[in-house]
């Protein structure tokens, strides 16, 4: 689902995710998270 997007992201995923999608922006951070997805749909 998340390729099928206009954007995707991982938040809080596990490591072996974010290695296994490393074009894939990954946030621990709701603020971050919450600042990259408001770039992207503003």
């Amino acid at each position: 689902m998340i390729r099928a997007s206009r954007a995707g992201f991982l938040f809080r995923s596990t490591e072996q995710i974010k290695k296994d999608n490393p074009d894939l922006p990954a946030f621990e951070e709701y603020d971050d998270f919450l600042k990259a997805i408001l770039e992207t749909v503003g």
